[in-house]
């Protein structure tokens, strides 16, 4: 969907040869998965953005460097239509201040820090619009992690890894 100009399928895998003799994940580390969830989540966004907070526009608080990792803790506020086909699934959208940088961004439930499956991933930083007003420009919006995201995970792991 994304190829096709859908910002309502923005999300992606990435499949990689082993390091060492290992997965990947078993060297820096993994993420559970879960799709097809009710909407009503609490997620743990993390990303590294170091785009500029406008302060004009929002509250104040720190400027990103994208040095750090930032974690905004938020729970489903809205949905919306960015392409406007109401036959696709609409995406999330949450309170959170992530600026540029931070695209890609895992939407974690069951958050520990521990990692693995005690950690699922649920979405991802996809968009927010430049409205100068709050809370537009404080609306943050991932991909419902819908059959789409279930038929591409489903895809990466076909693929041989050599």
């Amino acid at each position: 969907g994304w190829m096709a100009g859908l910002p309502e399928y923005d999300h992606g895998a990435l499949v990689m040869n082993l390091y060492k003799g290992k997965k990947i994940g078993n060297v820096v580390g993994w993420l559970g998965f879960v799709a097809n969830a009710a909407r009503g989540q609490h997620w743990h966004i993390l990303g590294y953005q170091q785009g500029a907070r406008d302060l004009a526009q929002t509250p104040p608080g720190p400027q990103f460097d994208g040095k750090h990792i930032e974690i905004c803790a938020t729970a489903f506020a809205t949905t919306d239509l960015p392409s406007g086909n109401p036959d696709l699934p609409a995406t999330n959208g949450v309170g959170c201040d992530q600026t540029g940088g931070t695209s890609g961004g895992p939407w974690v439930v069951d958050f520990s820090g521990v990692g693995g499956a005690t950690n699922f991933l649920n979405g991802n930083n996809s968009y927010r619009y430049n409205s100068p007003n709050p809370p537009e420009n404080l609306k943050l919006y991932s991909p419902y992690f819908g059959d789409g995201a279930v038929n591409l995970r489903n895809a990466a792991q076909a693929v041989p890894v050599p």
